[in-house]
């Protein structure tokens, strides 16, 4: 019975020391947010029939905002973009993902400022995803960002 309580001290140490140091990086760490996106948020209206979800992961310490979009009944979109304003009403374009037409949009953008980052961690309600399709140049699909 010691062996095992010598045993299992290092071992619950080992771990916990890892948990701090892994929470004292907050500034490297990634975040996630989400997106659900419909044709009707958009403003003016967008595609009504139109849906979609954005996953965002930021990485502030490399200035890197990550996108997946999955779409359904948009077709091919020609661009998408992190907005800054909050529900209802229109804002400027902060981080631009894409600008080429796909079906699939996903990447990554580089250069971003950190201050930015931090403030769409801080406050993802006040920033937007939308995406633009050929018949809805003015957005196709959009939603509110959340943790």
């Amino acid at each position: 019975m010691s062996r095992v309580r010598t045993l299992a001290v290092p071992v619950v140490a080992a771990f916990t020391l890892a948990g701090a140091l892994a929470g004292a990086g907050g500034a490297s760490a990634a975040e996630t947010l989400r997106s659900t996106m419909t044709g009707k948020q958009e403003i003016p209206k967008g595609d009504l029939n139109g849906r979609g979800t954005a996953r965002i992961t930021t990485n502030r310490a490399r200035g890197r905002v990550c996108f997946r979009i999955r779409l359904s009944r948009v077709g091919s979109v020609s661009a998408g973009h992190i907005h800054q304003e909050v529900r209802g009403k229109v804002g400027d374009v902060v981080v631009p993902f894409f600008d080429k037409p796909t079906r699939r949009p996903q990447g990554c953008t580089r250069g971003v400022k950190k201050s930015l980052i931090r403030a769409i961690e801080r406050r993802p309600n006040r920033f937007y995803v939308n995406v633009h399709n050929k018949r809805h140049p003015g957005g196709a699909v959009r939603g509110q960002l959340r943790r």
